[in-house]
């Protein structure tokens, strides 16, 4: 096992994205390092399954946790409705969430609503803006790749 240097605690407030390549250790991270937190892995078949046919059941479970009970959602771009599901839960009943996953890009794609209001926009916007200008960044110079190959 590594020893991770990453100091994710300190940068939890209601709510991160955790994305890399596969097998890179996230999941365990996330497992080592919030053992009290209630924990989904949507690489599961069942759990996967049960979240596809109603992803209003992630409300059923948790509608009864107090405020800041800490959720994680592994691999979410596995079932990308739960992202209305989440955002409701942090907004109506103050639950913490870290969604963790190795395609931020098949969120994207599926049209996915993240955004909502809180007090001090300011570190989620920068993060943000950092995040979707990397992806921007590093898609214009696949296109660009693309194109000098033709």
């Amino acid at each position: 096992m590594y020893k991770r240097v990453f100091d994710i605690e300190s940068k939890l407030d209601e709510g991160m994205f955790l994305f890399g390549a596969r097998q890179t250790g996230k999941s365990t991270l996330l497992k080592e390092r919030f053992k009290g937190s209630i924990y989904y892995d949507l690489l599961n078949p069942s759990v996967r399954r049960a979240f596809k046919l109603n992803s209003n059941s992630l409300w059923e479970a948790l509608q009864d946790k107090p405020a800041g009970t800490l959720v994680i959602v592994d691999e979410i771009q596995k079932v990308p409705e739960l992202l209305d599901v989440v955002h409701s839960l942090m907004v109506d009943r103050g639950l913490f969430f870290i969604l963790s996953g190795s395609s931020a890009r098949k969120l994207k794609k599926s049209g996915a609503n993240r955004h909502y209001m809180v007090e001090d926009a300011t570190k989620r916007l920068s993060g943000y803006v950092k995040v979707y200008l990397d992806e921007e960044i590093r898609e214009e110079g696949e296109v660009r790749d693309l194109d000098a190959s033709i």
